[in-house]
Order: structure tokens, then C-alpha cells, then sequence
């Protein structure tokens, strides 16, 4: 199911701010990459909140050496 609008609108207003990988911004304004602060496995990867235009991966893993938003976001 698709949350994207309601993610990007009042209250959370998450952006869709891209991520800083290989040296420069990359899918900004196109995709929203924010870090979990769920505590994953691994030392080299940590879980990720990712939403694209049609989909989103609430919990997803990624490597830390990307770039991604950090937002606090209360419960």
C-alpha cells in the first residue's frame, strides 16, 4: 500500500531529500532515505526507513557508509 503522501504531509513532512553516497547528492527530491534508530546485526550496516514515489521499505538494511537523513520522530 502506498503511504507516500501521507508521509510527505502534516504532521511527519518527511522530504524526499536523497542521500550523499560516492561523493555527491544523489535522487534528491526523488526518493526519501532516513536512518532507524532500531539496532541492526551488523557493523557495517544499519536499518533504514526508504520511501520512493510508489512504495516504501519501513525497515529496510543498509550500508553506513551512505549518507542518509537522521530525524527524530517521537511516538
Amino acid at each position: 500500500q502506498n503511504h507516500v503522501s501521507e508521509l510527505e504531509s502534516s504532521p511527519l513532512n518527511f522530504a524526499r531529500s536523497g542521500y550523499y553516497g560516492g561523493g555527491s547528492l544523489n535522487y534528491n527530491g526523488t526518493y526519501g532515505l532516513y536512518w532507524s534508530s532500531t539496532a541492526y546485526s551488523s557493523s557495517t550496516y544499519a536499518y533504514s526507513f526508504v520511501y520512493y514515489p510508489s512504495y516504501t521499505y519501513p525497515q529496510r538494511n543498509d550500508g553506513k557508509y551512505y549518507g542518509f537523513n537522521v530525524r527524530c520522530v517521537a511516538q
